[in-house]
């Protein structure tokens, strides 16, 4: 093995790391955990953002804001920059 030696004789040695087993496998359980739960919470996130979204532009359009509607609705829809510069209309 060219100087390539497991360092452990069993999985059991290597599951035990040396007595320190309990605190390294823990830490890895927990690092584990936290990176599962920032996932979650990420998620979560982003769907009441999207919700949020979906919210300001059902209250826009409510209100008769809702330009790119209108633009839809006559004709005369541009590219995103044509809208907001006034030159689709």
């Amino acid at each position: 093995m060219n100087g390539l030696h497991p360092h452990w004789a069993s999985l059991a040695d290597f599951a035990a790391m040396g007595g320190y087993g309990g605190y390294v496998w823990g830490s890895v359980l927990v690092a584990l955990a936290v990176l599962a739960g920032e996932q979650i919470a990420i998620g979560l996130r982003r769907r009441a953002a999207i919700e949020r979204i979906h919210e300001l532009r059902d209250a826009r359009a409510d209100d008769g804001h809702d330009d790119h509607a209108a633009n839809r609705r006559h004709g005369t829809a541009g590219t995103p920059d044509d809208n907001l510069t006034g030159a689709g209309a």
